[in-house]
């Protein structure tokens, strides 16, 4: 190969060879990196799908139980006979509501608005749950 510099052609020396005697005593290190590490074969795949399956079983269990976990934790209620239910909600916009409470046994209807809670009235004579679905049932068909 021949470059012109300045007007000069010059002869550009062939590194091929050199290159060759480099890279030939390392050939046995570059072959034994090109070749697997670890056998392949039939048992050593169904092992490995055999593991791969129990890994991803175990993070299945680990999202279903931090699922089941965090339902429980928010509910926040106490075991046992609740002294305090809501026994009913009735949405009246997009962040107010009306609840029928139960406490003891006195209830009342709270208003529920953001950053406010009132009592918007005390019932002398408790609903009964049959009776509370049977209106409920009667305002529907009107």
């Amino acid at each position: 190969m021949t470059l012109a510099m300045d007007g000069v052609r010059t002869q550009r020396p062939n590194r091929l060879p050199l290159v060759l005697m480099v890279a030939s005593p390392l050939s046995p290190v570059i072959a034994a990196a090109a070749e697997p590490v670890l056998p392949t074969g039939p048992s050593m795949e169904a092992s490995g799908f055999a593991m791969m399956m129990l890994k991803l079983a175990i993070v299945l269990a680990l999202i279903v139980g931090g699922g089941w976990l965090v339902k429980r934790l928010r509910r926040g209620q106490r075991p046992g006979n609740s002294t305090l239910e809501v026994l009913d909600v009735l949405p009246v916009g997009p962040k107010e509501r009306i609840l029928l409470v139960r406490a003891g046994d006195i209830q009342l209807l709270v208003g529920s608005a953001p950053g406010c809670i009132s009592t918007l009235h005390c019932l002398e004579q408790p609903l009964s749950f049959a009776e509370h679905t049977r209106l409920q049932i009667e305002e529907q068909a009107a």
